[in-house]
């Protein structure tokens, strides 16, 4: 118990210190956000070679000479593929912008039933119309029907009218403030705890506050667990803040309500993660500037290639590997999920929450092992 009330002892004080700095301490957490909100929150969306996976099921020339058609109209990138599931969870994950299936019969346009099928995403938004106009236009070279239906279909509802069927699965509709807005979300979690425990600590080593704890009767792990509790209420804070924001600014969740509590789950798991990665610095480095400088570039790196402003699809390969084991990637995809498609996919959820357990587990050991290491 002794432990438990040194730790809340910490907390508090840490809360005061930012309370009586608060108005400064959210317009420093927020203003870089809402500049990239004002900036490419309206933009218009579009791409070029886009990723797109094939998979071919009626295998007769004229499904190939389909498939070399689209490869000339050098718009997209296409990949051949032989397991439809396979290609749907790569599209999933957003490893790929979209999924064309060639039906069997194709291209059979003396009926109504579709011969091809298209899978796509609203986390590759970008890619929706170039992919969908590319296609209209090259099957009907091959004397199809190319008339799409401009509405947005469920998700396992298919277009009969027509030999290319839209089949949604995050919503075409779905605009890029939405797409952004998550994104922003996971900058503000990462940014929120990495200036807040860190900077604390260091203030505290300056002004000799820290010193006075140290040599106090209590658990000195007691120090570190404030201080990161401390951080992730503030990093949580200022998410609901970016929210609030983002969600008067015309951005939606298409979870409601479970999606709010979701996206402040995801956000405390992350926050504890940075606020463990962000006393870990504050051990090692002695200056407040120096340690502002490598903070801001570590978060603004990794936000970057976590696909926050674009989707991965369109990194180049080196930029996709290191987004892999960017914990910041698994949590602006669950955010993103949750906002845009209105539900976890299992798959993910148990890869982003493994991610997110492994990261917060790291970032707490191993600001215990450096804090004890390194503090003076």
């Amino acid at each position: 118990m002794s432990s438990i009330s040194d730790i809340f002892t910490i907390y508090i004080r840490e809360m005061l210190i930012f309370k009586s700095n608060l108005k400064s301490n959210i317009i420093r957490a927020l203003a870089f956000p809402i500049v990239i909100i004002l900036l490419f929150g309206n933009i218009s969306a579009s791409t070029f070679e886009s990723h797109v996976l094939v998979v071919n099921y009626a295998q007769n020339p004229q499904s190939y000479a389909f498939i070399n058609d689209l490869v000339q109209t050098q718009t997209l990138l296409i990949s051949n593929i032989t397991s439809e599931n396979s290609a749907i969870n790569q599209l999933h994950n957003s490893q790929t912008s979209a999924v064309i299936v060639i039906l069997p019969g194709f291209p059979n346009t003396n009926n109504n039933n579709p011969t091809v099928d298209i899978y796509y995403s609203a986390t590759g938004f970008s890619a929706i119309g170039s992919v969908l106009s590319t296609v209209q236009s090259t099957i009907s070279t091959l004397g199809g029907n190319t008339n799409l239906a401009e509405q947005a279909f469920s998700n396992q509802e298919v277009n009969k009218a027509s030999p290319v069927s839209d089949i949604e699965l995050y919503g075409a509709s779905t605009n890029y403030k939405s797409f952004l807005i998550a994104g922003v979300l996971g900058l503000v979690a990462a940014f929120g705890a990495l200036f807040g425990g860190g900077i604390s600590l260091i203030n505290d080593r300056d002004l000799g506050t820290l010193k006075s704890f140290l040599i106090a009767p209590i658990n000195k792990n007691s120090i570190i667990v404030g201080k990161i509790l401390a951080g992730t209420t503030q990093s949580v804070l200022y998410v609901f803040l970016a929210l609030l924001i983002g969600l008067a600014d015309g951005a939606t969740i298409a979870m409601g309500m479970l999606g709010v509590l979701l996206i402040f789950v995801i956000a405390i798991v992350i926050s504890i993660g940075f606020s463990g990665i962000a006393t870990l610095m504050a051990s090692k480095i002695k200056k407040i500037e120096a340690y502002t400088i490598f903070a801001f570039l570590i978060g603004l790196a990794l936000w970057f290639i976590s696909g926050a402003l674009l989707p991965t699809t369109a990194f180049p390969g080196y930029l996709n590997l290191i987004s892999n084991v960017n914990p910041l990637s698994y949590a602006v995809s669950a955010i993103r999920d949750i906002m845009l498609v209105g539900y976890l996919p299992i798959s993910s959820t148990i890869i982003d929450f493994s991610v997110f357990g492994i990261f917060l587990l790291a970032g707490i050991l191993l600001s215990f092992i450096l804090f004890k290491k390194n503090i003076n």
